[in-house]
């Protein structure tokens, strides 16, 4: 009878520290986080030469070393919504802050496990995301003048244009978030995520400046010299699997 009273007491005790304290049973929340990014391309050497095809024929070329990881910050916002104790929903908006990064949009679905700490709780959030986006890896930067240059029949003046190698790409993501919540009203977050590439986009050559539509082109077009180690690359040169880190904010709207 002793054993049997100390296991009731222990299950009520695990039962009431596992459902947070006095949580209301739903909430919608919105969220806004810095994420820490990283990309794989293969290591080696990457040189592109092309000449513009205006009449001035402007020759450019880059070349870049490339060591098998790329880092990257965006901003992301979110929108939740479910229980504090069981499943809940993610809407998911990022773009980097640079021109190099992963830009995504997605939807995640996860399960709450709340935890209460002093006049606090914890949200321990295990979820799966399925998100598609696009990524850009930077080559260099062209300065062009007022006169103009022309790519691939696009004529860019006085402009600073980007030069990238660019895909788009559908994502699965494994992530672990933790969220310290005060008063079922504000949240601080952090965050631990794995992009996985579950299909892709052949990669292109992307140039891109403000007020101007991106000019793309594939690896084999004629007026471009595209080398990979010495050799021209027949197919992707990077991927864009990798972890992912986000600090963040969030407000709280509780729903009986």
């Amino acid at each position: 009878m002793k054993n049997l009273l100390s296991t009731f007491l222990f299950i009520c005790f695990c039962t009431s520290f596992l459902n947070g304290q006095g949580l209301t049973e739903s909430y919608t929340s919105f969220d806004i986080r810095i994420l820490k990014g990283t990309m794989s391309p293969e290591t080696g050497n990457l040189a592109l030469s092309f000449t513009e095809n205006s009449i001035r024929e402007l020759e450019y070329s880059f070349n870049n070393d490339y060591d098998g990881s790329i880092s990257y910050t965006a901003l992301e916002i979110g929108l939740k919504f479910g229980k504090y104790k069981g499943m809940s929903y993610s809407l998911d908006l990022s773009a980097p802050l640079s021109g190099q990064g992963k830009g995504k949009f997605g939807l995640s679905v996860g399960y709450n496990y709340p935890i209460p700490i002093g006049t606090m709780d914890l949200l321990f959030r295990p979820s799966l995301g399925f998100t598609g986006g696009s990524s850009n890896v930077n080559i260099g930067e062209i300065s062009v003048d007022t006169v103009g240059i022309v790519i691939a029949d696009t004529d860019y003046v006085d402009r600073d244009v980007n030069v990238d190698i660019s895909q788009s790409a559908c994502y699965l993501i494994p992530k672990l978030e933790t969220t310290l919540l005060f008063e079922q009203k504000f949240g601080l977050s952090f965050s631990v995520a794995y992009d996985y590439e579950v299909f892709n986009n052949e990669q292109e050559i992307e140039f891109t400046a403000t007020d101007f539509d991106a000019t793309d082109v594939a690896f084999s077009d004629t007026f471009i010299d595209l080398q990979f180690n010495g050799t021209r690359p027949t197919d992707n040169i990077f991927t864009s699997n990798g972890l992912t880190f986000a600090l963040g904010i969030s407000w709280y709207y509780n729903r009986e």
